[in-house]
């Protein structure tokens, strides 16, 4: 994991990066799986009914790789593993969980930007300013070859 300032892209730089990768664009995204594709490159499994993992604490700029089922199913319930599998093929993709306790405000954004010429998913972790502590629990899908790192957003 490399921390530092991210690289800030706009739409034209994003889409030229992105044909440069052989992607194509659908609904603002590239998509990872080719031309003609409606899949995003990156997804977040909608956290509707998503429940808290078995993993003990958590940290918001440390997510817990799943690049299995079998892993997947170490710290998902039954019911959220059986959801998840069912949108995820694993041998494409792999899940990225932040899971962690903290204010109600806290936010975790995302962009894929080129870094050193390769797709790179930032993560951006924005600390809340509120003292009421809650859980949260974020899971997105990303090929397993994309890089990332979570960066620290201070900024307001």
């Amino acid at each position: 994991m490399r921390s530092g300032t991210i690289i800030e892209r706009g739409l034209a730089g994003g889409l030229a990066v992105a044909a440069a990768w052989g992607l194509s664009a659908a609904a603002g995204q590239p998509s990872w799986a080719g031309a003609g594709s409606s899949a995003p490159l990156v997804a977040e499994i909608a956290p509707a009914g998503l429940l808290a993992p078995r993993t003990g604490g958590g940290r918001p700029r440390e997510p817990e790789v799943l690049a299995s089922a079998a892993a997947a199913a170490r710290v998902l319930d039954a019911a959220t593993l059986q959801r998840v599998t069912a949108e995820v093929d694993f041998a494409q993709r792999q899940l990225l969980l932040f899971a962690w306790s903290g204010s109600g405000q806290d936010r975790m954004t995302f962009q894929v930007v080129p870094i050193d010429g390769r797709p790179t998913i930032v993560f951006q972790y924005r600390p809340g300013r509120t003292r009421d502590l809650r859980r949260h629990v974020m899971l997105y899908a990303a090929p397993p070859h994309l890089g990332w790192k979570v960066e620290l957003a201070l900024d307001r």
